[in-house]
């Protein structure tokens, strides 16, 4: 009895851990940066590298070569850390975007001392578009939300945590506009 009572308080608090994260997600954009200090042709090519090996790249070889698919990425500065170097990595058209553009392949790759290393790739499902750039922080790094454009008012949301190595799915949300434009986001049960 004191082990199935125990078990239920750890998945309520694990419940009200998921949800809570919610409470203060908004649309904070300003953590990203355009044109600012444009990434060197080497660190393109370093994170173009880097993603060589990754998994949805290399699912794309069928319809698309994977050097086609590399040069076709943006790149975006994204102020995660004050310690560190990072870059919001988005599909271009092709293999890797959906149809209507708004949904790709998205990664986040740290730069340092000429070498690319990814800490969220979309095979993990750090996939959509960039919906916010958190204040709350886990191991030096700021969470993101990315979303997923399901309909013309609905999106899901996932809320992304650094875990000293890389970035993890922590929970889910779906985000709801009204026709005002006015946004809820229910947390995933």
């Amino acid at each position: 009895m004191k082990i199935l009572f125990l078990s239920l308080v750890l998945l309520l608090q694990a419940k009200n851990k998921s949800t809570s994260v919610w409470r203060s997600v908004g649309t904070y954009q300003g953590a990203r940066t355009r044109d600012n200090h444009p990434l060197s042709a080497a660190q393109v090519e370093a994170i173009r590298e880097a993603l060589k090996k990754d998994k949805k790249v290399a699912e794309c070889r069928d319809e698309e070569s994977a050097h086609s698919v590399l040069q076709k990425l943006r790149f975006d500065r994204i102020q995660l850390s004050s310690s560190s170097e990072n870059v919001l990595v988005e599909a271009g058209p092709g293999c890797l975007r959906g149809g209507q553009g708004s949904n790709g392949a998205m990664w986040i790759v740290q730069l340092s001392r000429g070498n690319a290393t990814v800490l969220a790739s979309s095979a993990e499902g750090f996939e959509g578009w960039l919906y916010s750039v958190q204040a709350t922080t886990s191991k030096g790094y700021r969470d993101i939300v990315p979303g997923w454009h399901m309909s013309a008012s609905e999106s899901g949301l996932a809320y992304f945590r650094f875990d000293g190595t890389r970035y993890r799915t922590l929970s889910g949300a779906t985000l709801r506009r009204d026709d005002d434009g006015k946004e809820t986001i229910t947390p995933a049960r």
